[in-house]
């Protein structure tokens, strides 16, 4: 059950900020607000006395309430709450699975996310630089620099960083597994860290390769019927940390970037795909089709799981896709009018050595 651990000397009940605006200033810097923590009870810091000591030190007088939650619904709970109390500001401690799981409450709203990253991928976090220190995070979080950035809806459900069918709900699938088992296998995940869905996508490779999903692809700029090994729906350029399937995607340009892979025909030719997506260079591949859309509709012959933010928002032969512009406002550490490539991470993997080795394993399927 999520535990819930109220704040003291609580201050701040203005209404909830609309998507341009803020909350009220103080002279020290630090802007008047009523915030409302929501820790993952998975998440490392889950548990840790002295980071919920950090936590209330950084934001005394500020801080409505702490909760941990160990589920969706449980979040979904605590958010609810956090609305009718008029709490202005939610802090997410966790990883872009956290974070989805208040989004649907939050679209919208104009009620700001802060995001303390401590998760497994944290893509959005590594997208718009958040401190992974907890102390550093906090501070982000009192500046309160809000930016607003689109949501994309699939069948009513929000995300924000990217998702997809096919292999990717494969991978997502087999690290999630490992995630929320209580074994040996949990040492494991720590020591791989972010390199879980690397892992993943590696065993997949290894594992048997079924036959390609056949899908009818609708948008706003035509039609596409393939047998596909995947469909990359995008809100930013990398996902799992490590694999930039939308190089150019922005979450803040009222669109999302839509990438469809043709079935590989071999298990090489599937090896030279993924080392090209490792570092974004599988866009001028034959085999692949991209382009950006405001809306798209996904047929498929079965039914089939999609995954986003790391999580399965459903399985469905039929997917609405839209975008919602300016529909959260994220907390940021610097104004941020663009994402561009330079707020990647600048762990990226270097391109010349995979680069040689996916043409080399092209070369072999022909």
């Amino acid at each position: 059950r999520a535990r819930n651990d109220h704040g003291r000397n609580v201050r701040g009940t203005s209404p909830c900020a609309p998507v341009h605006g803020s909350a009220r200033q103080k002279t020290n810097g630090i802007k008047e607000m009523k915030i409302a923590v929501i820790i993952n009870a998975r998440a490392k810091l889950a548990g840790s006395e002295p980071a919920l000591n950090i936590i209330r030190q950084k934001f005394a007088g500020f801080l409505h309430s702490i909760t941990t939650t160990g589920c969706v619904h449980e979040a979904t709970g605590a958010l609810r709450q956090a609305a009718t109390d008029k709490v202005d500001t939610v802090v997410i401690v966790g990883g872009d699975g956290t974070v989805n799981s208040v989004l649907d409450g939050l679209a919208g709203t104009g009620i700001a996310l802060g995001v303390i990253p401590n998760g497994t991928a944290n893509d959005l976090s590594s997208l718009h630089e958040l401190p992974m220190q907890l102390p550093a995070a906090c501070d982000v979080i009192l500046r309160r620099q809000v930016h607003a950035v689109g949501l994309i809806s699939i069948n009513g459900r929000y995300f924000v960083t990217g998702g997809g069918l096919g292999l990717p709900s494969t991978v997502a699938a087999r690290a999630n597994k490992i995630k929320r088992r209580r074994d040996l296998t949990t040492t494991a995940w720590v020591a791989l860290g972010n390199k879980l869905y690397l892992a993943s996508a590696v065993s997949a490779l290894l594992g048997k390769i079924g036959p390609g999903i056949r899908l009818n692809v609708q948008s706003d700029h035509g039609s596409l019927k393939m047998d596909s090994l995947a469909l990359m729906i995008n809100n930013q350029p990398f996902v799992g940390r490590h694999f930039y399937s939308a190089p150019g995607a922005a979450n803040d340009d009222g669109q999302f970037d839509v990438c469809l892979f043709e079935s590989p025909r071999n298990r090489i030719e599937l090896a030279a795909i993924l080392l090209r997506v490792l570092h974004g260079s599988h866009l001028n591949l034959p085999s692949v089709t991209t382009w950006r859309a405001r809306e798209a509709h996904v047929r498929a012959l079965e039914p089939l799981p999609f995954f986003a933010d790391g999580e399965h928002l459903g399985t469905q032969t039929e997917f609405t896709v839209n975008i919602v512009p300016r529909s959260l406002n994220l907390i940021v550490p610097r104004d941020q009018a663009r994402i561009s490539m330079s707020a990647i991470p600048k762990n990226k993997p270097g391109n010349g050595f995979a680069e040689r080795l996916a043409a080399a394993l092209m070369a072999k399927t022909h």
